[in-house]
């Protein structure tokens, strides 16, 4: 029995409607998906009190899906952000938009509440600038103005006078030293004298002999002590000229003794 060829042709046209009714693609997101999703970011910048942020998300958010809750968190950012008078506008725009609202009358608190501090909060500061154009002349870069710091006045130096000190104090030195060796000078003739007579006396004779040695230590002591305060007054001489701090008192002082003499020199800088 042979089969009709309607029959297979209609079986075949169902199984091609079947097919292409499961090839279509999904369709679309709805457009309330984005604005949910902008919506939850801003959520979360919210929670970090991130408020930049959070005020992006919730615009974007509000731009498209208009609802009620992205526009009031956007008043809200602001407020916390500190931005009083963006916060009040917001909050007004809110008002106006949805007025059947549950919030209406904390709303109507906030707007009162930022409108005060809007009033309160210093003006912004603007930088303006002025611009010359010359044809014709190249504009060089305006020259910076440079503001003088204030210097602490320096400690004055140390009188000229205080640089002689020094100088002073080495030639007194120095001078004693010269007398010292002026004075061993004539102990060490006196003592040479002393020597020559023992020579011409017929017998040795003990006391003038000690008293020609006292001349020669008395001598030796001059020289050494006249010396000393001679290159010690030099020195001060020369420090008196490099330096300008006020030299100490010097002094020299010669004590004279059975057996010779003491001397005694001190000097402080």
């Amino acid at each position: 029995m042979k089969s009709s060829p309607l029959p297979r042709a209609a079986f075949l046209f169902v199984a091609g409607l079947a097919t292409t009714s499961f090839a279509q693609p999904a369709p679309p997101p709805a457009p309330s998906d984005a604005g949910e999703q902008a919506y939850q970011r801003g959520r979360k910048h919210y929670d970090l009190q991130e408020w930049d942020a959070a005020i992006t998300e919730f615009k974007e958010a509000y731009r498209l899906r208009q609802d009620a809750a992205s526009l009031f968190n956007i008043a809200q950012s602001y407020r916390l952000k500190g931005d009083c008078a963006e916060a009040a506008g917001f909050y007004k725009t809110y008002r106006r938009n949805f007025p059947n609202e549950k919030n209406i009358a904390r709303v109507d608190q906030f707007i009162v509440e930022m409108d005060e501090c809007a009033k309160k909060a210093p003006p912004p500061t603007t930088t303006t600038t002025t611009t010359t154009t010359t044809t014709g002349e190249p504009q060089l870069p305006p020259t910076p103005v440079t503001t003088a710091m204030p210097v602490a006045p320096s400690t004055p130096p140390p009188a000229e006078g205080s640089k002689g000190t020094l100088s002073l104090a080495g030639v007194g030195v120095a001078g004693a030293g010269a007398a010292c060796i002026v004075g061993g000078v004539l102990f060490a003739l006196h003592g040479q004298s002393i020597e020559e007579d023992i020579v011409k006396l017929p017998r040795w004779d003990q006391d003038l002999h000690e008293k020609g040695e006292r001349a020669d230590l008395a001598a030796t002591i001059l020289f050494v002590v006249g010396g000393a305060a001679v290159i010690g007054g030099g020195a001060m001489i020369v420090l008196g000229y490099r330096q300008r701090e006020p030299a100490a008192t010097t002094s020299l002082r010669v004590v004279p003794r059975t057996d010779g003499a003491s001397v005694w020199w001190s000097s402080s800088f």
